[in-house]
């Protein structure tokens, strides 16, 4: 079977969709005045777990100089700390702190109360049909890393 999708309005959709986690964020007093940016590097040193600059700077497609700033800016406000690697002493690791964790932990959980109502009021085929598709979506673009989908 083969079903006409409308890329441009499903790619509207994923906008809308993050645009409203956005704003569902910033709701959060510790993370209102974040930057996407910064908010992103927080997520994704929480899912990857420690990294060096090099790696976090590709993640996000910047410069080092400029993740130096936001990790600064995170560091500051307390979410993430520079330690040192302990296979060489001279290459510095970025990691979440608990206070970072603490402050993730209850974003996903207020998300997912977000999530919950949502789903609750759609039928129950509706919200398996989409949450396998969030997950294909995720496997194909996580398996194309970057290469041509």
């Amino acid at each position: 079977m083969v079903i006409d999708v409308d890329s441009r309005r499903m790619i509207e959709s994923i906008v809308e969709i993050t645009l409203r986690f956005s704003q569902m964020i910033k709701f959060h007093p510790e993370l209102e005045k974040l930057r996407a940016v910064e908010l992103y590097a927080l997520f994704y040193l929480i899912k990857y777990g420690p990294c060096k600059m090099k790696e976090l700077a590709d993640a996000l497609s910047m410069t080092k100089a400029n993740v130096t700033h936001l990790v600064d800016v995170l560091e500051k406000k307390g979410f993430v700390k520079r330690t040192p690697d302990e296979s060489d002493r001279r290459v510095i690791q970025l990691r979440v702190t608990q206070h970072g964790e603490r402050v993730y932990n209850e974003l996903i959980e207020e998300l997912s109360k977000l999530v919950d109502r949502v789903v609750a009021e759609l039928d129950p085929d509706d919200s398996m049909l989409i949450s396998k598709g969030f997950e294909k979506f995720l496997e194909i673009f996580t398996d194309s890393k970057g290469a041509e989908v």
